[in-house]
């Protein structure tokens, strides 16, 4: 009998189960995130395109962990199949590479900013059958929130 080798899988079997692709920082990850990525993984197998640190500095501030600590903690995730390096203004090299279905966004975004964030087009988006899936955001959690309270009691 021969082994399959599941991480192949990722990438090779576009229908066995669709493959969503998550782009973000998660720079502090909390549980909005954790609920929006199990939200996404009921659309197939989530693969997250992770800013680095120079990507994450430049979209918004240094962030407070590493691109190796963030990556370990969604590795830990359940609902997370991969999680690939995102370097690039642009992710078009990582979906051409991953060729995902889904493109989930939080609702804190409009769709016009998202794409335009990530370096595509509705075009581009209709051109490769991609499907933009607005998830709702839980408007209780933000890194920003939370880094602000560490502020307020002292934190650094």
């Amino acid at each position: 009998m021969n082994e399959i080798d599941w991480s192949k899988e990722i990438w090779s079997a576009p229908n066995f189960h669709p493959k969503v692709l998550v782009i973000g920082s998660f720079d502090v990850p909390h549980y909005g995130h954790f609920l929006f990525l199990k939200e996404a993984a009921r659309l197939g197998k989530v693969i997250i395109a992770l800013g680095t640190d120079a990507w994450q500095a430049k979209y918004k501030r240094n962030p407070v962990l590493t691109y190796w600590e963030r990556k370990a903690t969604l590795e830990m995730l359940p609902w997370v199949t991969a999680v690939v390096k995102r370097e690039k203004d642009s992710v078009r090299e990582i979906v051409n590479a991953i060729l995902p279905k889904y493109l989930p966004y939080g609702s804190d975004w409009t769709l016009e900013d998202y794409l335009a964030i990530n370096g595509l087009t509705q075009e581009y988006v209709d051109r490769h059958g991609l499907k933009m899936v607005r998830i709702v955001r839980d408007g209780g959690m933000s890194s920003s929130k939370i880094i602000n309270r560490c502020i307020e009691i002292g934190g650094t």
